[in-house]
């Protein structure tokens, strides 16, 4: 474990077994190594300008990065010896350096008001910069750390989910891709592309042509992982739910009856919850389409026949489509479930109203329970 102790101002000594470092920030700013015997490893690590003004070991222990007010980063093995060029990009002393935690990049602050990682590989400012002093880098290095980046991003798998339809970044999102396609990725790389195609596709809906991008994959890449075919229908019937959970909240009843409908009849095994159906007959019924959602109403009762909140809804549906004695029961059993005198009061009257004929549900009354479920006061 490294372990710091300050000595003198301007002074700091970092213990890394077998290896003790000690630094001055000062004068020319010499970076010194020892052992833990005391004996001096090496010359003294000089090449920064200006002070030093942070070191430190990485996570092996085989090398050490220093970070100095002369704007630079400089890379050491723990035999002083400096390995390639200074990392240059800052526009101000930089006042730390640290390494990630596997050794990979470098993140250094700034007075210049910036934080920015390094590749530790191949030297190269991976972000944190807008201008051209980076050190390091080419076009090709560049493009593999936008394309790796971007393999997972809905810009290129599914553009057309973040840019407007006929847009012209889907065309340049489309172009990009394919550039990665054919200058970065290799077979690999273009299977798990494909993978993320397919699952997108199959969180929308589209079964057929999610299991092409899966198959696609596959033959790229005979042992990457796809999802199972239960996967993708549980994915499409669980986005045709909630559109028609949209659609109804739009009133679209029909149209959300059918999306219903559709997510079951992909995945049998999905189960829709008697409160979703349930909804679906309050709301339907109320917007005026109770013959529609009739078996919506059914389907809440079957799953939850103790539950008289769903025979009441259901009872609603049952007086607006002529089926009067089918309406009294279920009110009836909700009247016996209740003790909210207001609820039973309005059911009662309910009930009386059909005894002789008269329909309960008037367009008044129905916006009224509407405006009611949704939490809209009438005073």
């Amino acid at each position: 474990m490294l372990a710091q102790s300050y000595i003198s101002p301007g002074h700091t000594v970092y213990l890394f077994p077998p290896v003790i470092l000690l630094f001055q920030d000062r004068d020319n700013g010499e970076i010194r190594l020892w052992d833990t015997e005391g004996n001096s490893i090496g010359q003294p690590l000089t090449g920064h300008d200006s002070p030093v003004t942070s070191v430190e070991f990485s996570p092996d222990g085989k090398y050490l990065v220093s970070s100095s007010a002369d704007q630079t980063i400089r890379l050491w093995d723990t035999k002083g010896k400096s390995i390639g060029k200074p990392l240059t990009g800052h526009g101000g002393e930089i006042k730390s350096v640290v390494f990630s935690p596997d050794g990979k990049y470098l993140v250094s602050g700034s007075t210049d008001q910036t934080i920015r990682l390094w590749d530790t590989k191949d030297k190269y400012l991976v972000s944190g910069s807008s201008d051209q002093n980076s050190s390091g880098g080419n076009w090709q290095e560049w493009l593999n750390i936008a394309c790796n980046r971007l393999i997972g991003h809905p810009v290129l798998v599914a553009p057309e989910t973040v840019f407007a339809k006929g847009s012209e970044m889907i065309e340049m999102a489309e172009s990009a891709c394919q550039t990665c396609k054919n200058l970065v990725w290799d077979e690999t790389q273009n299977a798990q592309f494909l993978v993320n195609q397919g699952w997108i596709i199959a969180v929308t809906g589209n079964i057929e042509v999610a299991n092409t991008k899966f198959q696609e994959a596959q033959k790229l890449s005979p042992n990457i992982h796809v999802p199972t075919s239960a996967q993708v229908r549980r994915w499409a019937a669980e986005y045709h739910f909630n559109q028609g959970k949209k659609l109804a909240k739009d009133a679209k009843m029909p149209e959300a009856l059918a999306a219903y409908n559709k997510a079951q009849n992909i995945d049998p095994s999905w189960k829709i919850s008697a409160y979703d159906w349930s909804k679906l007959c309050w709301y339907g019924s109320l917007y005026g389409y109770p013959n529609k959602v009739m078996q919506a109403c059914e389907k809440s009762v079957e799953l939850e026949p103790d539950n008289e909140e769903f025979r009441d809804n259901r009872g609603v549906a049952k007086a607006l489509t002529g089926d009067t004695q089918g309406a009294i029961k279920d009110f009836q059993a909700f009247i016996k479930s209740t003790n909210v005198e207001p609820w039973r009061k309005q059911r009662q009257g309910w009930i009386d109203d059909l005894k002789v004929g008269k329909n309960p549900f008037t367009k008044e009354v129905t916006e009224r329970l509407l405006r009611e479920s949704a939490g809209i006061s009438e005073n």
